[in-house]
């Protein structure tokens, strides 16, 4: 069965103040690598790594949601604007 990855914030052409103000909200206080998006994707289309892995949806997110109250299962075509919608209304500041 399929999975998929549900990135969080990924470094690419953001200004210095964007990456500086995603990052005090990420747990691992940065914004992703593409190749570390990358390497997740990788991970999934590995027939023996993943093997077992089923319909998972692999969160690649620096922790950004680990502090979410309540956990929203969000759909692939989500917006940013949406997330931002769901952080605020579980208390989270975005």
């Amino acid at each position: 069965e399929p999975a998929c990855i549900s990135p969080g914030g990924v470094k690419f052409k953001q200004g210095p103040k964007f990456i500086e103000a995603y990052s005090k909200k990420v747990p691992m206080s940065r914004m992703a690598e593409q190749e570390e998006i990358i390497k997740s994707i990788l991970y999934l289309l590995d027939s023996d790594k993943a093997s077992y892995v089923n319909g998972a949806n692999l969160i690649v997110d620096g922790g950004f949601t680990h502090g979410i109250k309540k956990f929203y299962s969000l759909g692939a075509g989500v917006s940013g604007l949406t997330l931002s919608y769901e952080l605020l209304k579980a208390g989270q500041s975005v």
